[in-house]
């Protein structure tokens, strides 16, 4: 048992290491931007708010050669009302009358066509390009601060936070202006008591179509004619979640676009002659409705302006299409406030009423759009050193020759030519941020790949060298480990303390991946002789399938370096796991020909054949439930084809498979002997999954409903309650399972005693004899099977959980893979049973079954829906049962923990069952010996009391296994870091290259932790079992 302590210990330290060489990479990888938190001020003021808009033109004349040092402010009458339509893609604010058969998102918005045809010095229509990622919040901190986000920024639009860098928000409370909100809450999370009136709407739920939208024109027309306000912004979020729930070619996306269109109309009739009008989307949606990467279809959103004034002339040629930190600077403009101090954008010249904007006041304008890069660029230089000082050189000589060419302009010809000039210093300014902030801090990323291969390479020495592990995994390891770990970590804080490493957690990183690095190092240089000769013997009796298992995971990380390879992996994970499914059946067949125990006529008859068969078959159906990437350019299948939820025979499958799935585990239970008995765990055990998975059925059935008709049924009463019902049966099963792991019920001596004879008896009836003539054997249910029961427990439990929080359309294809799960299984311990010739040839794990254990956990990502992109995260998990009544999620951490589950379910149920590759023989062999094997003569009716005799050695393979599996994952992580830094300026590094890497950095932290808990769950049962065995042989004795 201390062992075996010292075992997890080791893993768990093992563990951490790695994730902390992860995240040292991470943060060379993943840069982020040093926000400024300086706010611009008007160093010059010029009152134009007189009738029409009119100016003193003494304060406007270059010719007296004022020397405009800082930004000047030109006060105008002008407001601004901003109708923020979220996800407006350009296409769909077009209209084209020779569209025979228009799809639902087509000419839908026909007032912006009838406004740019009537009034065309009135309106503008821009194609209004976002800079990625194409998540709200990262859009909304664009449009409000004119400032880039980086890639890691994305991981925020979870929670948003408080932004607190400079924004036209703020320059409107500093000048005394007033601000009017409503729609998505995302604002007020961002810009928290910057409005003098808000009306926020919970924004998180995609199913809800409605209520923002509804809330918002509750308030709309009624703000408009109050006279207090500066800048009004609508938020309406209907055509982003009809894009999430059904895609853009849906009935209800004609109905949200139309309702827009109405929207517009009205705004527009009740608009007074000093507004001006903006129609934007944050960004756009792909195919299927989705968004967050950087396709056209998701960064290219619609801009449209209308003013009952004309509007100017551009001072410069454009082709109609404008960044999205564009908007800042002409907003600026517009309200009379200092352009934020963080901002990149161009003044739109188009976008300002001719009257309030004559060739000086765009002259001045246009300059204090330079003033304020230039300053910026100056103090984001002082604070970081990433600009290049030939760089900064150039920009700064370039804003010296604009500001003469700003003190010589005499007429509005010498005005568009400086308009132009400070454009193309802008676009300038900006390409080299752009360029900058995507620099990686090479010295941390070559340090996480130098310390995670190392570690690993060690670490693997250490436990396929040594002869026995416990004489070198042992307490003594362990204390040296963890104190090591404690000692570099306080090394490191001192460094950073003392000013002598810039990072903190880099330095400690760093150090903590050090220490181990000596620590591994040492032990390895001491055991050297014992683990070279033990690597030797291993080679000598390596097999073919040893080579080709090696070569399976070598190309499962070598396809990393390249980018068609990572689009089409479901693919490549495919064609890798029915390899080594095929491997192993090819193996087995070699074996009974050279034990002459079959012939090649005989093959097509042989059952391991057969449960091959029915595993290729499984995995085929699960190519259904693929789906597809933007860059892929396919079409899903026809049960991911649309992004409804599926109608009544997708329910059916997928009602049916869910309930096979749980009766059979049920009906093993109950047969293992396992749901004997009146204890809590086993009453749990016995109803608690048919109860949830109903509630689950009901659950797809209800969401499934129409509003209306959900109402009518249930009233006042949340549909989510079956949601939290599912919740409340999973979670306090899985808490009896940790409390009380024994499924077992133990016949005291008042009850009947049943005579045991023979190898082949009833399953259920496991007896523990003890050496004692004068008392009769115990008679105890569910002893064969004890180490199963528990771990089939908590995994139909986590199961249950995740079935909810997916999308019942890819149901059936999780079942067919657990199946496939269970038959290999069942493979394996054919397969060991022709071979072994002692049960401790049992305990030994076949690399092949580790392989196929690996390759189904990432082949399931993607049988289940889901591909590495931020675009098909599947969102709407966070939304089951964690939505109030009135609208607002219950926390951040739920739903979050909920979108794991649904992404990474595959990872979690893989490590945890981990150890079912050792134990399972033992259980099948038990309650099926003449299916296993009718040739072999070990004597295994106790079952998996033979694991519980042999302690030592079983502890010691399952931290082996534990150690393997999770080290094909770290080398795939490795991979994929390494191909990220070859690839680092490669087209399609944040497309393809940075989501990979993101996710195979989760999957492999939450398989860490998923195998480390199942290696607990192990020595649990292990410790409740011992406990249990003296407690018997009091009784007995």
């Amino acid at each position: 048992m201390k062992s075996n302590c010292s075992y997890l210990l080791f893993f768990f330290w093992f563990a951490c290491i790695i994730s902390v060489q992860v995240l040292l990479f991470m943060n060379g990888f993943l840069l982020t931007r040093v926000s400024q938190f300086k706010n611009a001020t008007c160093d010059g003021i010029i009152d134009c708010e007189g009738p029409d808009n009119s100016c003193k033109q003494s304060d406007l004349l270059p010719t007296q050669h004022k020397d405009y040092t800082g930004q000047t402010c030109i006060k105008k009458k002008t407001k601004v009302m901003i109708l923020l339509v979220d996800a407006f893609r350009y296409d769909f604010a077009l209209y084209n009358d020779s569209i025979q058969d228009p799809e639902m998102y087509q000419n839908k918005i026909k007032v912006i066509n009838t406004l740019l045809n009537d009034q065309p010095n009135h309106s503008r229509l821009f194609t209004f390009v976002a800079d990625p990622p194409t998540t709200t919040m990262q859009r909304l901190k664009g449009l409000t601060t004119g400032s880039l986000p980086t890639f890691i920024d994305a991981g925020s639009n979870f929670a948003s936070h408080e932004i607190n860098e400079d924004n036209i928000l703020d320059q409107l409370v500093n000048n005394e202006y007033k601000a009017v909100f409503m729609g998505d809450d995302t604002w007020t999370g961002l810009y928290p008591r910057r409005f003098v009136r808000s009306f926020p709407y919970p924004s998180f739920n995609v199913w809800d179509l409605d209520t923002v939208d509804d809330g918002v024109l509750a308030h709309l027309y009624n703000e408009m004619d109050f006279d207090d306000w500066k800048l009004i912004v609508a938020h309406f979020l209907g055509v982003d979640h009809c894009g999430h729930r059904y895609g853009p070619s849906h009935p209800e996306m004609s109905r949200k676009l139309t309702q827009m269109n109405d929207v517009i109309e009205k705004v527009i009739k009740r608009l007074d002659d000093d507004t001006v009008l903006f129609v934007i989307g944050d960004h756009g949606m792909t195919s299927t409705g989705d968004h967050g990467g950087e396709s056209t279809n998701e960064i290219n959103a619609a801009m449209f302006a209308y003013s009952k004034r004309p509007f100017s002339k551009s001072l410069y040629a454009h082709n109609n299409t404008v960044k999205q930190v564009d908007l800042v600077p002409t907003l600026s403009t517009l309200l009379g406030v200092p352009i934020p101090h963080s901002n990149l954008g161009s003044l739109i010249h188009d976008c300002i009423p001719a009257d309030a904007h004559t060739w000086k006041q765009a002259l001045i304008a246009t300059w204090a759009n330079a003033q304020q890069l230039t300053n910026y660029i100056r103090e984001y230089s002082k604070t970081s050193q990433l600009f290049p000082a030939d760089q900064l050189y150039r920009i700064f000589g370039m804003y010296e020759t604009l500001k003469i060419d700003f003190l010589k302009v005499r007429s509005e010809d010498n005005a568009q030519q400086f308009a132009q000039n400070v454009n193309d210093f802008i676009l300038s300014t900006r390409k080299m941020c752009e360029e900058i902030w995507i620099q990686f801090d090479a010295f941390s990323m070559a340090r996480g790949l130098l310390l995670i291969s190392t570690v690993t390479i060690f670490v693997y020495l250490i436990i396929e060298g040594s002869a026995d592990l416990s004489e070198i995994v042992n307490k003594e390891l362990v204390i040296a480990c963890y104190t090591s770990t404690a000692f570099s970590s306080l090394v490191g804080f001192l460094l950073y303390f003392f000013n002598i490493a810039p990072v903190l957690m880099n330095t400690v990183y760093f150090a903590v991946g050090l220490s181990a690095l000596l620590v591994l190092a040492f032990i390895t240089v001491r055991n050297f002789q014992e683990i070279s000769s033990e690597l030797y013997t291993a080679s000598k009796s390596r097999d073919w399938t040893d080579i080709i298992n090696r070569v399976v995971l070598a190309f499962s990380g070598l396809m990393f370096l390249s980018n068609s390879f990572i689009l089409e992996e479901s693919k490549v994970m495919l064609f890798f796991l029915l390899t080594l499914i095929l491997i192993q059946l090819v193996q087995y067949t070699l074996t009974k020909v050279k034990n002459k125990s079959i012939t090649l006529k005989l093959l097509a008859k042989n059952k391991l054949l057969l449960l091959v068969l029915i595993m290729c078959v499984m995995i085929r159906v699960s190519m259904n439930y693929w789906r597809c990437r933007e860059e892929q350019g396919c079409n899903n299948s026809i049960f991911l084809s649309s992004k409804t939820i599926g109608g009544r025979v997708e329910w059916a499958i997928a009602a049916v498979t869910s309930v096979a799935f749980i009766v059979v585990c049920r009906i093993w239970l109950r047969t293992c002997g396992n749901l004997n008995g009146l204890s809590f765990t086993v009453l749990v055990g016995k109803f608690g999954p048919t109860t949830a998975m109903v509630s689950t059925a009901g659950f797809w059935i209800l969401h499934g409903l129409p509003t209306h008709t959900k109402t009518k049924l249930l009233g006042a009463m949340q549909p989510d309650i079956l949601a939290w019902l599912v919740y409340a049966i999973t979670i306090l099963g899985i808490l009896t399972v940790i409390i009380q792991p024994l499924c077992v019920y133990h016949l005291n001596d008042k009850s009947k005693r049943l005579e045991l004879e023979g190898d082949n008896i009833i399953p259920q009836l496991a007896k523990h004899v003890f050496d004692n003539k004068n008392k009769s054997p115990p008679v105890v249910y569910g002893l064969a099977t004890v180490y199963s029961a528990a771990f089939l427990l908590i995994i139909i439990n986590l199961v249950l959980i995740w079935l909810l929080v997916l999308d019942y359309v890819v149901v059936p294809s999780c079942i067919a893979l657990l199946v496939t799960i269970g038959l290999a299984l069942l493979v394996n311990a054919i397969a060991k049973f022709e071979n072994c010739k002692h049960i401790e040839d049992l305990l030994e794990v076949s690399p092949t079954q580790t392989m196929i254990w690996f390759a189904v956990s990432i082949y399931m990502f993607y049988a289940t829906g889901h591909q590495p992109a931020f675009p098909n995260i599947s969102w709407e998990a966070a939304f089951v049962g964690t939505v109030k009544p009135d609208g607002e999620l219950i926390n951040h951490v739920v739903p979050a923990i909920l979108v794991l589950i649904n992404t990474f379910g595959s990872y979690i149920v893989m490590g945890l069952s981990l150890p079912l590759i050792l134990i399972s023989p033992f259980s099948f062999y038990v309650m099926m010996p003449s299916f296993i094997s009718k040739r072999n003569k070990l004597s295994l009716s106790r079952g998996e009391l033979e694991l519980y005799d042999r302690n030592d050695k079983v502890g010691s393979n399952i931290f082996k296994l534990c150690c393997n599996y999770s080290m094909c994952h770290i080398i795939r992580v490795f991979a994929i870091m390494l191909s990220s830094t070859i690839h680092c300026r490669h087209l399609m590094v944040w497309n393809v290259f940075a989501p990979k890497l993101l996710f195979e950095a989760i999957a492999l932290f939450i398989t860490l932790v998923s195998v480390f808990l199942g290696f607990a769950l192990f020595i649990r049962v292990n410790h409740q079992l011992d406990k249990f065995v003296v407690k018997l042989s009091k009784q007995m004795s």
